[in-house]
């Protein structure tokens, strides 16, 4: 168990990493239960997997040949991470991290990629707390965007999406999916030209706030050839990948290797609604978790693996982490998973160990604990175990930081450090 001393913040508290491999009945810290974790003391729980990524197909390999994919018994993965997350008594919300079906079922045409979405999708709401799914470069490889708003109950109200909505799509699919909790984007910055988005924000308790990112606001998957986001990520993929593959960093060094076609770049308007979210839980003495597909700092994924403007998003984190109890960053994409804490900045990154990998008999999902002093992470096999103690925020005063990203901003230019 390795420990790391938490810097630049009131309080120097240890945070401790239990490695993974570890079975669903090991600790990764003293306590008389299970998983390390007093259930006494939970105050809310929710449930989290990655990169199920599941294809009716044999096992396979990565496309660089370094990765085993067990693409029919994830599934199996998923099915096991609800009978467990629905044996949890504090579940509030379960989260996938994007990545839910392959690419490859796109080869069968639009019908295979349905009925795998409709059959992992189903798998997953039968947990017994609200399910959210969340945006990877895979589900763009099966839909386009607008339809994938639709199954995924993303948009612009209270309730995000309907029944109604999805329903009239994919007629034939799954169960009405349960009535989000989540905070509408009109109460606080509300500003995109598309009529759906995919980032919200959920509340599972007043002192916890997740905040789940749509890491391909500007990408070039997804959108038709003539949307203006797709043509100002072509532009900006195109001048720094030259590759004929676009999908190969080869000449590229260090994180310059992101710059591939399967990652992406958040704009101007979400961060303002990022920004303003901070803010808010500042103000409201909240724990954040911030959850995107892609991760944001070099430190707990290959450079190949990162989000385009990673750095304008952790400086934005990095400003706020001090009013903030904590800042925990979840991430899938990167399948071999990682765990780095930021010492400078105070906050906690991981990458989650894809379900996908997971060989039969092994797993990989876990949930995230919320506590009176503290955010745990209690990983299931394969899914690594953390635990991040709270730090006394700062009050927030005239010198708090300011909002820098104008919600009426049209996209944002890459800062000058990517041009």
């Amino acid at each position: 168990m390795a420990s790391i001393t938490e810097l630049k913040s009131d309080v120097s508290v240890p945070l401790t990493v239990a490695s993974s491999g570890s079975s669903s009945s090991s600790s990764s810290s003293s306590s008389n239960s299970s998983n390390g974790v007093d259930h006494c003391s939970i105050l809310t729980s929710v449930g989290i997997i990655s990169d199920v990524q599941y294809c009716d197909i044999p096992n396979g390999q990565s496309y660089d040949k370094t990765e085993e994919r067990y693409y029919r018994n994830s599934l199996e993965v998923a099915r096991s991470a609800v009978t467990w997350w629905n044996k949890q008594p504090h579940l509030s919300a379960v989260i996938h991290l994007g990545d839910l079906v392959d690419g490859r079922n796109n080869r069968g045409g639009p019908q295979q990629s349905h009925a795998a979405a409709n059959l992992l999708q189903s798998t997953i709401m039968a947990s017994k707390a609200p399910a959210y799914f969340m945006i990877g470069n895979h589900e763009m490889y099966n839909h386009d965007r607008v339809s994938l708003c639709k199954r995924f109950g993303w948009g612009r109200s209270s309730v995000v999406g309907t029944w109604a909505d999805l329903k009239l799509a994919h007629p034939d699919s799954f169960p009405p999916p349960p009535t989000p909790t989540i905070i509408p984007h009109d109460d606080l910055v509300a500003s995109t030209e598309e009529p759906y988005y995919a980032y919200f924000a959920i509340q599972p308790h007043p002192g916890l706030k997740i905040l789940v990112l749509d890491s391909y606001d500007l990408s070039v998957l997804g959108r038709p050839i003539d949307h203006p986001k797709y043509v100002q990520a072509r532009e900006m993929l195109n001048e720094r990948n030259k590759n004929e593959d676009e999908n190969s960093p080869e000449g590229l060094d260090g994180v310059n290797r992101r710059w591939v076609a399967f990652n992406g770049w958040i704009d101007k308007p979400q961060l303002a609604w990022l920004e303003a979210h901070l803010e808010q839980a500042a103000k409201k003495g909240q724990a954040v978790i911030i959850a995107a597909h892609i991760p944001l700092h070099p430190g707990v994924c290959s450079e190949i693996a990162l989000l385009w403007n990673y750095d304008e998003v952790l400086s934005m984190l990095s400003k706020w982490r001090p009013f903030l109890k904590a800042v925990v960053c979840i991430h899938g994409h990167d399948h071999k998973g990682g765990t780095y804490y930021d010492e400078e900045s105070g906050i906690h990154h991981q990458v989650l160990e894809a379900a996908l990998l997971c060989a039969p008999g092994r797993f990989a999902y876990g949930r995230i604990d919320l506590h009176h002093d503290r955010l745990q992470i209690v990983g299931v096999d394969r899914m690594t175990s953390a635990t991040i103690p709270f730090t006394s925020p700062k009050p927030l005063t005239a010198s708090a930081p300011s909002t820098v990203a104008s919600s009426s901003s049209s996209s944002s230019s890459p800062p000058p450090s990517l041009r």
